[in-house]
């Protein structure tokens, strides 16, 4: 019975993260969500309060992964320029595997409401400082030219925030370990010391 429930409420939240996608998440309603789940709005609350508990649902749970990502990366005993194409791995995997949740990360959070929003802002600027770290240590170690680091750690985030545009990633005929490629070639022609 657990089970079931389990994979009723993923059903509901599958349906609930594309409606954010196509039409926001001011433009989706609990209504909208049971409509096209085919049960009553009353059903729904069953397994979910509101909308924001599906959005902090699904915002907490790719923010783990990507913690968890990097943390790996830095614990990792390779070079700097290692840790970066490994972070653009971890964009690339998690883009592909979760598209609908990555796709959150570019203007839905902001629909976090109180501790929610303070605790998610708070990890995202962690996740931030960890990257930012990796390519100072790349800088010093005098593998990576010397650039303004936060400006470097901007740039890098902009291309791989791109990933996070669903259209982007679902149905692209590119496997990951060219998109990887191809990201990693932009990012180190500009960053990377030649050799």
């Amino acid at each position: 019975m657990k089970k079931k429930i389990q994979i009723r409420q993923a059903q509901y939240q599958k349906i609930a993260l594309q409606l954010f996608h196509d039409q926001g998440f001011r433009g989706t309603t609990m209504r909208k969500i049971a409509e096209l789940a085919g049960c009553d709005v009353a059903n729904l609350y069953n397994y979910f309060s509101s909308k924001n508990t599906i959005l902090k649902n699904a915002l907490f749970f790719i923010d783990e992964k990507f913690q968890n990502g990097i943390n790996e990366i830095t614990a990792a005993p390779v070079t700097s320029k290692e840790k970066l194409k490994r972070i653009i791995e971890l964009y690339t995997r998690l883009s592909k595997e979760y598209p609908l949740h990555t796709s959150l990360l570019t203007r839905e959070w902001i629909h976090l409401h109180g501790k929610d929003r303070e605790t998610f802002t708070i990890s995202k600027k962690a996740y931030e400082k960890k990257v930012v770290s990796i390519i100072q240590e790349g800088m010093e170690k005098k593998a990576f030219k010397n650039y303004d680091v936060n400006l470097a750690a901007h740039l890098l985030f902009s291309v791989l925030r791109q990933l996070f545009d669903s259209k982007s990633v679902i149905g692209t005929k590119a496997k990951d370990v060219d998109i990887e490629k191809s990201i990693s070639d932009f990012i180190f022609s500009g960053l990377a010391h030649n050799g």
